[in-house]
């Protein structure tokens, strides 16, 4: 079984210097019987499907997005591409070794996400390139040749997407000097900086024997046959099952794109000009969202600088803050607590003028922001 090859020696640095030896592919040579469920030989010619990739029954590790990153890397971008391979498998396809093959990659599972956001499927191909020395080869890694359609799915629930991404690899070589092989994996991109990311952390880093993950911050976002290079951030497990149909086939249809999301403020319903409050340290209710189309809002009160000495330089003095999430489907209030500045100034003028903005974002991460001016007043 032959896809992506993983992690050498030397890319483990981001570069190669000279020949290394291979240390890890994504899978290794297919058993007979995984042969025989992809149905290899010319002579048949049925359809035939086996399926790859990780776990998706088992549950993520919370907590992961793009924008932070994945602890202890923190690379953190607005997107993120991830594939794996470990001891139990791997997103590379699943074709033999001795004589490569070629198929098509038709759906992909899921696991549960508290908080999906737009995702792509994703095919990197890497290139072996043999030396002159037996066993010695270096590794390029990767080409973006496939990119599916964005898709979204339902939160908190196992599901599966139909995909049709053509997928294939060379035999091996006979690793002379100048002969090369490719081999093609799948990964998952996730387009929304705060989304839930389909992950894993397994914690194994010991080289030699680690879970060996290659992503892209930020995810590539058109197809490239120049060599990206990825991170190498270990321990984490993409949990993506993907399903390699071979043979004759009727491709999947290709699946319905994601509703566009209408403009982020069209869910907004902001409340009056005065914020009433009996205390300085309660939260404020500056207003409520729908989702859709506001999936996630942020709430700043803001006065200019003049207004508190403790602050000499010229800008605006935050003295508000708060942010929101409204779930799908549903209605939520828009609340922000006091500073202390904040505090401080409303307990000495008892009214306060102030400028109120909402920063709104639908699904598909678009954002739109709001401002106005209110005056917060202490009864």
């Amino acid at each position: 079984m032959r896809a992506l090859v993983a992690v050498l020696t030397s890319r483990e640095a981001g570069r190669v210097q000279g020949p290394v030896r291979l240390r890890h592919r994504f899978g290794i040579a297919a058993s007979a019987a995984l042969l025989s469920a992809i149905g290899v030989g010319a002579a048949n010619a049925a359809a035939e499907t086996t399926t790859f990739g990780g776990n998706p029954a088992a549950a993520v590790t919370s907590g992961l997005d793009c924008e932070y990153g994945a602890p202890p890397y923190f690379h953190g971008a607005e997107t993120c591409l991830w594939n794996w391979r470990g001891p139990s498998g791997g997103d590379g396809v699943p074709f033999p070794e001795a004589t490569g093959g070629s198929g098509t990659v038709t759906a992909v599972t899921l696991p549960a996400m508290a908080d999906p956001g737009p995702m792509e499927a994703v095919v990197l191909t890497g290139t072996l390139i043999g030396s002159s020395q037996p066993g010695i080869t270096s590794y390029d890694c990767c080409q973006i040749t496939e990119i599916s359609p964005v898709f979204t799915v339902p939160a908190n629930q196992e599901t599966t997407i139909p995909l049709d991404l053509a997928v294939s690899s060379t035999p091996t070589p006979i690793f002379e000097d100048g002969k090369t092989a490719s081999y093609d994996g799948l990964a998952i991109s996730v387009l929304s900086p705060t989304a839930s990311l389909p992950l894993r952390y397994t914690g194994n880093v010991t080289v030699g024997d680690e879970d060996a993950d290659k992503a892209y911050f930020p995810a590539p976002t058109a197809l490239d046959s120049d060599y990206q290079e990825p991170t190498d951030p270990a321990g984490y497990e993409l949990m993506a099952r993907f399903t390699l149909t071979t043979g004759v086939s009727t491709p999947a249809p290709a699946p319905t794109p994601a509703a566009v999301p209408g403009p982020p403020d069209e869910g907004l319903k902001l409340g009056g000009g005065t914020l009433a409050t009996n205390s300085v340290g309660a939260p404020l209710t500056v207003g409520a969202a729908r989702n859709p189309p506001t999936a996630t809002t942020t709430q700043t009160l803001t006065v200019p600088f003049a207004e508190t000495a403790s602050h000499k330089k010229h800008a605006p003095v935050v003295v508000g803050k708060g942010a929101t999430t409204v779930p799908a489907g549903k209605t939520a209030a828009l609340k922000l607590t006091l500073t202390s500045e904040g505090r401080k100034l409303l307990r000495g003028k008892h009214s306060l003028k102030v400028t109120e903005t909402i920063v709104a974002k639908n699904s598909a991460g678009v954002s739109q922001s709001t401002t106005r001016t209110v005056t917060v007043k202490l009864k």
